[in-house]
Order: C-alpha cells, then sequence, then structure tokens
C-alpha cells in the first residue's frame, strides 16, 4: 500500500517535469510570425474616419394663438461625431429649405453662421455641434435637411496623407399647431399628402366674427432692419386677430423718428398688403438709423395697436482682396458685405468677356487661382443684393511674377563678399529659387551658403537666398559682374563689384 502512494507521486513529478521541458521549447519562426502578426493586428487597429450624429432629427413644436407664437419644445442642438486617427478635419454643412428649394452652406464657425443656424467645432474632442433658432414668424410646417460632409488628413501610417471624407444627414422638423380659443378646425396641409394628417389650422369656410378676438397681435419679419445705406428696404408685419381687408377703421398709419435727425434722409410707406400682413419699405438712411411705427385702429371695437422696428444704415465696405494676383497662386477674396436683413446677396467673380467665373452666395469667402493663360488680363468683383448690383466694380490685375534680382552686395571679409538676392514666384508647382550666380565678367567664384534660404509666403512668394564670392585668383584684382539665374531660367540684372 505505501509502494504503490510512492509510485503514484513519483508518476505526478515526472508528467510536471515533462511539461516544465515542453514549455522551454523555442517558438518555430512561422508561430512567431503569426503571433507577432495578431499582436500587431491587435496594436495598429484604428477605427476608420466616419461621422456619427447624435440625433437623427430635431423636432420642435410651437402653437400660435390669440396670444402670440410660443414654442411648446424645441431640440435646437445635434452633436457630430467623429472617429479615425486624422488631422486637419473641416466640416461643411448644407442646410436645404425643401419647400423652396433653397440650399444655405455653413463651411466653420467663422465664416458660415448665419441668423438661424449656427456650428461650433470642438475638433479637440473630437467633434462639432450644429445649432439652430426656430424662425419665430414661419405659420406653416416645414422640414429642412441638414447635409454634413467632412474630409479629413489621414495619419493612419498605412494611407498617410490621403485625403479622407464622410458624409451623413439628419433633418429639421417645424410644426405649427394653430388653437384660437378652441375655434379652430382641423384640416389636412396644403400641399401635404392626402394621407398625412398633421397640423391643425383655421377653417376659412367659419365666418371670421366666430374667431374675433379681444387680443390683435402686430409681429413683425424685423424687430431690426439692417440694410445699405442710401439703398431700399423692406419689411412684412403679420397681423393676428383681424382681417386686414375688413377690420380696420382706417388705412394705416405710419410713423417716422429719425435718429440723429431728418439729414439723414430715411423714408417709410406701405406698398401693399394682403388679409394679414402690411408690407412696409422705404428708402435707407444714408446715416444712423430711423424708427418705424405702424398704427392700426380695428373697426369692430375701436381698438388701436401699434408697433415699431427699426431701419439701420450699413455703410458698404470694400470686399477684402488683391488688387494684384499672380499665377499658379491661391487667392482668397471676401466679399465683406454687411449683415442684412431680408436681403439675398451674390458676389461674382468676372472675366474680362463679362462671364462669370465664380458666385459666392450669403457672403461667402472665396478662393481664386488664375493660371499662366491668365497674365494682363483682368478680372472685376461685383457684389448684388436681390439681384441688384450695388457699389462699384473692383478690378483685379493678374500680372507676371517679377524677373529676380540682385538685392545687395555686402563685404564681409578682405575678399570676401555675400550676395544676398530675391526670385519670385512659383516654378513647376515649387519655388522658383535662384540655381545659380553667373559670373559675367571679373575674378570671382560663387557658392551658396546652405541654410541662409528663406521664404516668405505672400502673394509673390519671394524666395531670399545669400551667396558667397571669393576671387578665383587671389593675386589678381578681385572684381567682377555678376547675375542671378532663376529656376524659371528668368535672369537678373547684371551688378557690378565694386560698384563704378
Amino acid at each position: 500500500m505505501m509502494y504503490n502512494r510512492k509510485k503514484r507521486v513519483i508518476e505526478i513529478y515526472f508528467v510536471l517535469y515533462l511539461a516544465a521541458l515542453i514549455l522551454l521549447i523555442p517558438q518555430s519562426k512561422k508561430e512567431e510570425e503569426e503571433n507577432g502578426k495578431i499582436l500587431a493586428d491587435n496594436r495598429i487597429f484604428q477605427l476608420p474616419f466616419n461621422l456619427k450624429a447624435e440625433k437623427n432629427a430635431l423636432n420642435t413644436l410651437l402653437t400660435f394663438d390669440s396670444t402670440g407664437m410660443k414654442i411648446v419644445s424645441a431640440d435646437t442642438v445635434n452633436t457630430i461625431y467623429f472617429t479615425g486617427n486624422v488631422k486637419d478635419v473641416k466640416f461643411e454643412f448644407e442646410i436645404e429649405d425643401q419647400s423652396i428649394n433653397r440650399k444655405i452652406n455653413l463651411m466653420d464657425e467663422k465664416s458660415g453662421n448665419t441668423r438661424y443656424f449656427r456650428v461650433s467645432e470642438d475638433l479637440e474632442n473630437q467633434n462639432a455641434k450644429f445649432m439652430w433658432h426656430p424662425v419665430m414668424n414661419e405659420l406653416k410646417n416645414n422640414t429642412f435637411v441638414v447635409n454634413v460632409e467632412a474630409t479629413a488628413v489621414s495619419n493612419d501610417p498605412e494611407t498617410l496623407g490621403a485625403v479622407v471624407k464622410d458624409n451623413i444627414r439628419f433633418i429639421l422638423n417645424y410644426q405649427v399647431v394653430y388653437d384660437f380659443e378652441g375655434a379652430a378646425v382641423a384640416m389636412e396641409m396644403t400641399g401635404v399628402n392626402d394621407t398625412r394628417i398633421d397640423t391643425v389650422v383655421i377653417n376659412p369656410t367659419v365666418d371670421s366674427r366666430t374667431l374675433f378676438s379681444p387680443n390683435v397681435i402686430l409681429t413683425p419679419t424685423d424687430d431690426i432692419v439692417r440694410s445699405i445705406a442710401y439703398t431700399k428696404w423692406r419689411n412684412e408685419i403679420f397681423v393676428f386677430g383681424l382681417d386686414l381687408n375688413s377690420d380696420l377703421r382706417r388705412q394705416p398709419i405710419i410713423e417716422i423718428s429719425h435718429v440723429p435727425d431728418k439729414s439723414n434722409k430715411g423714408t417709410a410707406k406701405i406698398v401693399g398688403f394682403t388679409n394679414n400682413t402690411i408690407v412696409v419699405e422705404g428708402d435707407t438712411p444714408e446715416f444712423g438709423s430711423m424708427k418705424v411705427k405702424l398704427n392700426i385702429i380695428r373697426h369692430a371695437d375701436g381698438k388701436e395697436l401699434s408697433r415699431e422696428f427699426r431701419v439701420i444704415a450699413e455703410l458698404l465696405d470694400d470686399p477684402i482682396y488683391s488688387e494684384i494676383m499672380y499665377p499658379d497662386v491661391k487667392f482668397t477674396i471676401e466679399p465683406n458685405l454687411p449683415m442684412l436683413s431680408n436681403r439675398e446677396n451674390v458676389t461674382k467673380l468676372m472675366n474680362s468677356e463679362g462671364r462669370a467665373v465664380h458666385v459666392s452666395e450669403n457672403n461667402m469667402p472665396f478662393t481664386f487661382t488664375p493660371t499662366l493663360a491668365d497674365i494682363d488680363k483682368e478680372y472685376t468683383i461685383e457684389r448684388y443684393v436681390n439681384d441688384k448690383i450695388i457699389g462699384k466694380k473692383f478690378k483685379i490685375s493678374v500680372k507676371d511674377f517679377p524677373e529676380p534680382e540682385i538685392h545687395r552686395i555686402a563685404r564681409f571679409e578682405k575678399n570676401k563678399v555675400r550676395v544676398f538676392t530675391n526670385s519670385y514666384g512659383l516654378h513647376q508647382g515649387a519655388e522658383n529659387y535662384i540655381k545659380s550666380i553667373e559670373i559675367t565678367e571679373g575674378n570671382a567664384v560663387a557658392r551658396e551658403i546652405i541654410g541662409a534660404q528663406n521664404i516668405s509666403k505672400d502673394k509673390q512668394i519671394v524666395t531670399k537666398q545669400v551667396f558667397e564670392i571669393v576671387p578665383r585668383d587671389d593675386s589678381k584684382p578681385f572684381s567682377f559682374k555678376i547675375r542671378a539665374i532663376a529656376q524659371n531660367n528668368k535672369k537678373s540684372k547684371i551688378v557690378s563689384y565694386p560698384d563704378n
């Protein structure tokens, strides 16, 4: 019995000994490569560049009754996240109003924000926020489609430097429910599919007297109208609680208060109305502002109501651009129009044949890169507000780059001078540097001082270089004539040393 126990213990130790030996046997090269590959794959795995929206839809519900517009609920912010090992991420938001087939582009938070839509980027935390403000005088249901596109530069070792792109979309739902003290009648939206009932509106066949309300509301499209001085301005005032065609005791009256005084020459007059809107327009003040007050009296009870708004004159500044441009260099043109109310603005870059080579809407900056074929040609910048040209036209001349030049020659030591050169522009997509100093006459040898090169990335792209010149023969007088030759084979003027 004792013998069998000892034998079992010895067998267990022997098995453990063999297992230890097996673990010490080195892996084959193939196994090491496969295991290493798995580890490497796990180590370098990165999510691809993708956009993800926090919400697929932003819903806004408003009610309109005798007290005016009220927001019941409004979801106004959507966060767009991006993934991937990337840099230089750029977002572009396109808002499409499907009811009028119009699109608005937001490029970034600096240049793309509008009155109702705004973008805020937080690239450090890999997201961008889209924000919108519901239009408080919009009395019909609407749906906007927001298309989001983003580009970035890949940091992934396998695709390093490649431009990657992704896009997504979400929608903005705007719904208005009418409720005139229980007298509203449900009906389908005009223009909506017959199977869909998604709003409550006033039945136009109901006698207006059944909708009589003690409250009358006047709401202008803009409480502050911003318009360019000397041009026409326009504003609409929505009237709720009466019918302008049948329930006015007298014609509406306009009162004007000028700031600082009447010398600013601003005017206002009623130019039209419907059953619930009054259209007012006039000449924008030459400077300052003015208050416009609309007065109406309801015929049913003689109730007098008024509403005022301001018209502010905006001065028209020049666009921001370069009057002289050079080939193969990208130039930015900023329309630089003031913020205007209810005005569509367009900036056009026109060629000498009267054709628009670029059109920018909503005061968005744009770029223009002339070609070699554009040298000695002229372009003009024209700005339009509501299809009417405003201000003067601005000319752009496309010029060839200047010739290279020897900027100065300075004595550095005895029988040793330094030559400072400037060359301009690009050649075959690269800086047009000085490739050699030609000794046209005299006792001299030239070499470039490596490391002294400096490139100025202004509109001319100036490449600055330094060369050192010494005598070829120390026994002869140290004098010479030289000129610089650029990469595009253009040559500078000949310069002498010493200067005679």
